[in-house]
């Protein structure tokens, strides 16, 4: 199976309990022969974004033998951590990610709620 596990942040700058828990379980999943993938919203990060789509930086990183996708916007928007939904992502996110998952595991939606479009958009099943 192809997860895909979205996270607010994550390491190596982010590593408390959230952050370890997904690190914990997507390494399991991988363990078990699934394929993985994080997604994370790289708040207190300015370096390493290497490529850039309609306003926002994304970077992509091995941490620990999983493979994760860090984006932001370029100019990060001051609610940035209280709004819901920010126009343009959940299309960035279909450019960026394409079709390529089973499933979508949103363990914190905070900054990257715009998945649950993407994956509901694309008929993939969602767990919360």
């Amino acid at each position: 199976m192809r997860i895909l596990y979205v996270v607010h942040q994550f390491f190596p700058k982010h590593y408390t309990g959230t952050e370890r828990f997904v690190l914990n379980v997507a390494t399991q999943m991988q363990k078990m022969g699934h394929q993985v993938k994080i997604l994370t919203y790289g708040i207190t990060e300015n370096y390493g974004f290497c490529e850039e789509l309609d306003g926002f930086l994304f970077k992509r990183y091995i941490y620990k033998g999983l493979e994760v996708l860090s984006i932001r916007h370029r100019s990060i928007p001051d609610d940035i951590s209280f709004a819901i939904f920010y126009q343009k992502l959940d299309f960035l996110l279909d450019k960026i990610l394409g079709r390529e998952f089973d499933i979508v595991h949103v363990v914190h939606p905070m900054r990257l709620a715009p998945t649950f479009i993407y994956a509901s958009n694309l008929g993939i099943p969602i767990v919360l």
